[in-house]
């Protein structure tokens, strides 16, 4: 678990920004892996998930917003500000993390 969480932090440090190259991005990996696979279609500026439900958070993700994809053996990722969804492409099961919240050493809670 804590190796899974080094690799996860990489993953946020190596993609902190946006690219403006969706090239560099690598959105490529998404187009060649999944989209037949996992039910994506893609619009002029989003990657929507058709089997996901309409009112789902994550349905509907704007390019603008992927700073970057990860290609993980078998596990895709799609890195975004403050998440990351993880594909297997061998299982075709699909994991989110939420990025925790940072703590500031010098600020506690009721301090003023």
């Amino acid at each position: 678990m804590n190796s899974d969480r080094k690799l996860i932090d990489s993953l946020y440090k190596r993609f902190n920004r946006r690219s403006a190259s969706l090239d560099d991005r690598r959105l490529d990996l998404l187009c060649d892996n999944i989209i037949d696979r996992r039910g994506l279609e893609l619009d002029d500026d989003c990657i929507v998930f058709s089997a996901m439900e309409p009112d789902a958070p994550l349905r509907s993700i704007r390019l603008d917003n992927i700073h970057g994809v990860a290609e993980l053996g078998d596990v895709l990722a799609i890195v975004l500000h403050s998440s990351i969804i993880f594909f297997n492409r061998r299982t075709l099961r699909t994991t989110v993390d939420l990025k925790p919240p940072r703590r500031f050493p010098f600020f506690r809670p009721g301090s003023k």
